[in-house]
């Protein structure tokens, strides 16, 4: 679709290009044509002399600069022959390039509706057919009692509050890239402290410590509420994953223009093979990591890499299975 796009947007610049080559080319012909015959005429006060005036009325005269004119005529057509021969082809190439250039957002703003009704259908079709079955099997029970109809809410309430948690991750997935939100001076230190605080009693359910070690005079020009995100989802992964015991350290160095945050766990770690796929919205690993685990739906890394982007920074991972893992963000430091 967007490629025979591209090659009618190429041809319609292109035919405009060779329009304007064309009328200008028309034009310096004929200018240049007039200015070889003016150039072969005498001027008026020598033509009026006598032996200039016989020599102009000699036949002889008369065709070799007929054939002067023809020739120049052939000269001039030929040098803008080749100088529109040369437009066209840059012309071509520059206007492909252009095409592809102004249709680069469309595709990617197409591409992401169809990626939103893919992943849409894929991942709200299960909830639904769970509540439908356990609605429909409830239905059919004459005995159903007061208790199991409690039950059946809770599940249905529960599978509800995945789904809205899912049609949030979606929305924010297929809305505008720029998640960036407004921008202003954001002390890091506390962002992370704020997003540390919000996992403290999950941590301390599971006897992690989580340690935040970072100057307070580190800023950055963000939307605290976006750059906390990103934090709580790697803290979050970081607790969720993580043993009894672990410690998890977020801990954040200058280096020239940019601020490194890395969050480090002790848990399980991640599979070689699944690593260059852990930012892949809806990608979850079937590895000891997520063993016996209840997972989301694995949106929270994609849109953590999609705010961290829209801020002008960077999201990585390294992971050694047993050992841990750790998450790398990289962005620019405010300005002064």
């Amino acid at each position: 679709m967007f490629k025979s796009a591209v090659i009618k947007l190429t041809l319609m610049y292109l035919a405009i290009l060779i329009v304007i080559s064309a009328f200008f080319s028309i034009n310096l012909y004929r200018t240049s044509v007039r200015e070889v015959e003016r150039g072969l005429r005498p001027p008026p006060a020598i033509e009026k002399r006598a032996n200039i005036r016989k020599l102009l009325e000699d036949p002889a005269f008369d065709d070799e600069r007929t054939e002067l004119i023809a020739a120049a005529r052939h000269r001039i057509a030929m040098q803008l022959i080749y100088v529109n021969a040369g437009i066209l082809l840059l012309g071509g190439v520059g206007s492909y390039l252009l095409a592809k250039r102004t249709l680069k957002p469309i595709e990617r703003a197409h591409k992401a509706q169809n990626r939103f009704s893919a992943d849409a259908s894929h991942e709200l079709r299960t909830p639904l057919a769970t509540m439908q079955t356990e609605i429909e099997v409830a239905l059919r029970d004459e005995k159903l009692d007061l208790v199991r109809s409690k039950k059946l809410l809770e599940s249905n309430l529960e599978e509800v509050g995945r789904l809205t948690s899912l049609t949030e991750g979606l929305l924010r997935l297929a809305g505008d890239s720029d998640n960036s939100g407004h921008r202003e001076r954001v002390a890091l230190a506390a962002v992370l402290a704020s997003a540390v605080e919000s996992h403290q009693k999950q941590a301390k359910a599971k006897k992690i410590t989580l340690r935040v070690d970072i100057a307070p005079d580190v800023f950055v020009s963000a939307d605290p509420a976006q750059l906390e995100r990103i934090f709580s989802t790697l803290i979050d992964n970081a607790v969720r994953y993580g043993k009894t015991g672990d410690r998890v350290l977020i801990s954040g160095t200058v280096h020239g223009r940019s601020v490194v945050v890395r969050v480090r766990d002790e848990g399980p770690g991640i599979a070689p093979e699944d690593l260059p796929h852990i930012f892949d919205r809806f990608y979850r690993t079937d590895t000891s990591r997520t063993k016996g685990i209840k997972s989301g739906y694995g949106l929270g890394l994609a849109i953590a890499r999609q705010i961290t982007e829209a801020h002008g920074g960077s999201i990585n991972v390294t992971s050694v299975i047993g050992k841990g893992t750790t998450f790398t963000v990289a962005l620019p430091t405010a300005k002064q």
